[in-house]
């Protein structure tokens, strides 16, 4: 009978895993897509500013005759459903976990507050786009949501990334390094870029490990 009991404990923990290191290869993913698309953004951005610098006309919306705007809209649309769907991943491992654990109860909650926030700061951000030639009223009322949705997804992203793969590290071992990594990456965003590939390699050993004890 405790065979059998640790035997469903260890797949469930594996199910887990394999949520979290779905989670990490979305992050990396999502980071790359970030990061090929700053060179052409930056691009177009100067060519946007020489367009807006010669013209005489009367300012035309956010997005009309904008390349630039439309490129960076797209791609932050890109970014925020990746980041949707990875911490809905995360929040998936995380929930079978604290089910086992109470010491990712923390991490859970920090899912929650990150998806939330993220959510606030995409609707911050239509508002001020579809508003922007409206007022600067409109403008201040959209910067507001956007910063209260930041710093939901700031203390979602301690909970779920830092506290989160401490209580890995607790658990399964190897995971001190990414969870210091994710804590520089506060400051650099790199690092948390490096964070989430150990994620990924630490997570497929836990697995491996795990497959084997229950064999």
């Amino acid at each position: 009978m405790t065979d059998q009991a640790n035997s469903a404990s260890s797949s469930l923990e594996v199910d887990a895993l394999t949520k979290i290191r779905r989670f990490s290869l979305l992050s990396i993913v999502g980071f790359l897509i970030a990061t090929v698309s700053i060179i052409p953004g930056i691009i177009l951005l100067s060519s946007l500013r020489s367009f807006t610098t010669s013209t005489t006309s009367a300012t035309p919306s956010l997005l009309s005759g904008s390349p630039v705007l439309a490129v960076v809209f797209g791609v932050a649309i890109v970014s925020a459903v990746i980041l949707f769907v990875a911490f809905l991943s995360l929040r998936s491992g995380y929930r079978i976990l604290k089910g086992i654990s109470t010491d990712f109860n923390s991490a859970y909650t920090g899912t929650t507050l990150y998806i939330v926030g993220l959510v606030i700061i995409v609707l911050g951000s239509l508002i001020i786009i579809a508003t922007a030639v409206v007022g600067l009223a409109a403008l201040i009322v959209g910067a507001i949501i956007i910063l209260i949705g930041a710093i939901m997804a700031f203390i979602g992203t301690i909970l779920a990334l830092i506290v989160g793969t401490f209580r890995l590290n607790s658990r399964y071992g190897g995971f001190t390094l990414p969870a210091v990594f994710y804590v520089v990456g506060i400051f650099f965003s790199l690092f948390s870029f490096i964070a989430a590939i150990l994620v990924y390699t630490r997570t497929g050993r836990a697995i491996t490990k795990l497959k084997g004890g229950s064999q």
